[in-house]
C-alpha cells in the first residue's frame, strides 16, 4: 500500500513539473525577440532592425511600437513594416497583412513558418490576422 502511494505522488509530481515547464516556455509578446507561435512584424527589410512581436490579431496597428534594439525602435508599426516573419508553429494558414483596419483591404499573405518581404503592404500595413488560407485572406477583403 506504502509503495502505491508512494509511486502515485511521484507521478503527480512529475506532471506538475511538466505543466508548470509548459507554461514557463510560452513566448513572451513584446520583448522584442521572434519567439515560437508569435508573428513578428519588422522595421526594415530582410527580418532587419526593430520588430513587434505578437501571438494576437491586431485590427488596429494605431498606437503599438517597435521594440528591441535595431533601426525604427520605438517607431509605430502602423504603415511602416517592411518584413513579417509567420512564427507560429502551425503548419496550414498564414498571417494576412491588411492596408486597412479591422482586416480590410490590400493584403500580403504570409505563409505559416515562412517570413518574406512585404509587397503590397510595405510600410502601408494597418491590421493583421490569421487565416487558414490566402483565399480565406482574399475573401474577407
Amino acid at each position: 500500500m506504502k509503495l502505491s502511494r508512494i509511486v502515485l505522488v511521484g507521478a503527480l509530481t512529475a506532471t506538475c513539473t511538466l505543466v508548470t515547464t509548459g507554461v514557463a516556455s510560452a513566448s513572451t509578446e513584446l520583448n522584442g525577440v521572434c519567439e515560437s507561435s508569435e508573428t513578428c512584424f519588422y522595421w526594415g527589410p530582410g527580418r532587419s532592425g526593430a520588430v513587434y512581436d505578437i501571438s494576437r490579431w491586431v485590427p488596429d496597428f494605431a498606437g503599438a511600437r517597435f521594440v528591441g534594439g535595431g533601426q525604427g525602435a520605438g517607431e509605430p508599426v502602423k504603415n511602416n513594416a517592411a518584413s513579417v516573419w509567420e512564427n507560429s508553429g502551425l503548419s496550414q494558414g498564414g498571417a494576412c497583412v491588411h492596408y486597412n483596419e479591422n482586416y480590410r483591404g490590400p493584403y500580403d499573405y504570409v505563409p505559416g513558418n515562412t517570413w518574406r518581404d512585404l509587397n503590397v503592404t510595405r510600410n502601408d500595413n494597418a491590421s493583421y490576422n490569421y487565416r487558414n488560407s490566402e483565399q480565406d485572406c482574399r475573401a474577407q477583403s
